[in-house]
């Protein structure tokens, strides 16, 4: 009887939490559930209402540790629809943990501290077999919806870097062809891109069918044309906040400023020492304008910026300074596409926000859209678009959110995607 008592009470409270939400949202017409502004984090809390757990699945943290709660709660149940790996009815929290690296594994109910590299491995090879059976399942179900309901699209939106490209300017023949093909078929394409404007690669910039340039992970719009269409750049208080806090650690400051990208020329020497890889390197070498001290030049000049480009020589640095980054407030947007990167935008800045914006500009609705990416930054966008595609080489958080999986971008992925489904 008392367990049930404990049932009921938990459930009449997950009752009167939505019931609060919806009330909230007739009356005042405010958003029917609040996202918080943080991501790439295992969050902790005594107790998750069901409002709280779909804002944090919105906002795509990593993992939820619950100290109390039931097991059949709603909570519970919407953090396994959601796929947000948790661990409910912890009986003791270190209260020291903020900050610090750790791991969920969700199969078995653990939380584990400063976990080992053979237990990485292991979690990392639990997370790829349960991708591998998801993504069989996903192709199939989307195989037959895909026949059954032939959904038009109007708007096509490419990540660049693991999409379209494979290294740091190469695009294929079979993409441009598809690109091409879909803007005959009088469907708009846009970029959507983590990489500032005067860093997109020189043959990608001359493809005619490619009409919009959404670039710095959301914070800029750009015609085909070079006509600014939108703007949303990172507040001066804020950038001068989050400046304080990285001087505390060993990283590269890289300032995306009016569609092109800033940094300190002595950094150039020591690129392998903060772990520039994946082609990055060469894109700083060829597409930066240098001062001696990035500092002093933002200082001096204070310009307005798009976003700030980050990479660290330990990751147990990038992780804090991402904790303590999300903190601010207002906390801007933070993402990353590498193992050592951190890219900072706006409170309001993001993929799947300037993607909505282009859309309405457009006269176009955001199921007619169809995104494609394969990083935590297109995450965004692909959450929004009705026709959301993960590449084959796509991290595991981006594959858990898109309506389908393409192949890689090395076996021409991105073009498969566009004739399965824009031009069919």
């Amino acid at each position: 009887m008392g367990m049930d008592n404990e049932i009921m009470r938990s459930k009449s409270a997950d009752i009167i939490d939505i019931s609060c939400h919806i009330i909230k949202y007739l009356t005042t017409g405010q958003r029917f559930i609040d996202v918080p502004k943080i991501s790439d984090a295992i969050i902790i809390s005594n107790l998750f209402i069901p409002s709280q757990v779909i804002g944090l699945g919105i906002a795509s943290v990593n993992a939820l540790v619950v100290v109390s709660g039931m097991k059949k709660s709603h909570a519970s149940f919407l953090t396994r629809k959601l796929e947000i790996p948790s661990v409910i009815n912890v009986c003791e929290i270190d209260r020291e943990m903020e900050g610090r690296f750790a791991a969920v594994d969700g199969f078995n109910g653990e939380i584990i501290i400063e976990p080992d590299e053979e237990t990485i491995a292991l979690l990392k090879l639990r997370q790829k077999r349960y991708a591998q059976i998801k993504c069989a399942m996903n192709n199939a179900v989307s195989k037959k919806a895909l026949n059954e309901n032939k959904q038009k699209v109007k708007l096509i939106a490419l990540d660049l870097d693991g999409t379209i490209i494979s290294n740091s300017t190469n695009i294929s023949e079979k993409c441009i062809d598809a690109i091409n093909a879909a803007d005959k078929k009088g469907i708009t394409v846009a970029v959507c891109t983590g990489r500032v404007m005067g860093e997109i690669p020189e043959k990608i910039r001359n493809i005619e069918s490619i009409k919009y340039f959404i670039t710095s992970g959301g914070s800029s719009i750009t015609t085909d044309k070079k006509f600014p269409l939108y703007s949303d750049t990172i507040e001066t208080e804020t950038v001068d906040s989050i400046l304080e806090i990285l001087s505390d650690y060993d990283c590269l400051i890289d300032l995306y400023i009016d569609g092109q990208g800033y940094m300190q020329k002595s950094d150039l020497e020591k690129l392998e020492h903060f772990n520039v890889t994946d082609g990055f390197d060469e894109i700083l070498h060829t597409a930066r304008s240098f001062t001696d001290n990035i500092l002093e030049y933002y200082y001096s000049n204070r310009p307005s910026l798009e976003k700030i480009n980050l990479f660290f020589a330990h990751k147990k640095d990038r992780n804090e300074a991402i904790y303590r980054i999300s903190k601010l407030d207002p906390a801007p947007k933070v993402a990353h596409s590498m193992a050592y990167n951190l890219e900072v935008t706006s409170s309001t800045s993001c993929k799947g926000q300037a993607l909505q914006y282009l859309t309405r500009v457009l006269g176009a609705d955001m199921s007619e859209v169809m995104a494609m990416g394969d990083s935590n930054n297109d995450i965004s966008m692909l959450k929004l678009a009705g026709v959301s595609v993960a590449m084959g080489n796509a991290s595991e958080s981006v594959r858990n959110v898109a309506r389908y999986i393409t192949d890689t971008c090395e076996n021409n992925g991105a073009a498969k995607a566009i004739e399965l489904y824009a031009l069919k």
